[in-house]
């Protein structure tokens, strides 16, 4: 069984040198504890769209799944909170046929460009991007 489509994408990133998984990559969870830094990416699992069967398949299994991710970024500088998103949204966009953790990602699209959704209560900027998946599922 695979990781969570964001747990993938967010390794791949890794090996990107888009950050570093446990420092300033995290996955499903915005850390905002004491200790934590204030410069983060965060891949989020965010549901997707039905996945797509196949006609006269032998099993009810399906072919491809079609999850999505939010990637958000939080930075205490807003162009660089803007610039590290737009890093993950070259890298990922149209990205095609990657194997990750033995699974099979055919495309990544993002559904829009980076887009600001203001600061948080600690006057970080957050910028995200979200990014519908296709992939085909381990048998």
């Amino acid at each position: 069984m695979s990781k969570s489509t964001a747990e993938d994408i967010a390794t791949y990133c890794a090996t990107q040198s888009i950050g570093t998984l446990g420092t300033d990559i995290f996955i499903n969870d915005l850390p905002d504890k004491p200790g934590y830094p204030d410069n983060v990416i965060v891949f989020i699992d965010t549901g997707g769209f039905a996945p797509d069967h196949a006609m006269g398949s032998i099993t009810t299994n399906p072919v491809f799944e079609n999850p999505s991710i939010q990637v958000l970024v939080q930075n205490n500088g807003a162009e660089t909170a803007l610039a590290k998103c737009y890093d993950v949204f070259a890298l990922l966009d149209g990205l095609k046929d990657q194997t990750i953790d033995s699974v099979v990602y055919l495309h990544i699209t993002a559904m829009s460009s980076p887009f600001n959704i203001g600061k948080d209560e600690n006057d970080r900027y957050r910028v995200a991007c979200n990014f519908l998946v296709t992939r085909r599922p381990l048998a």
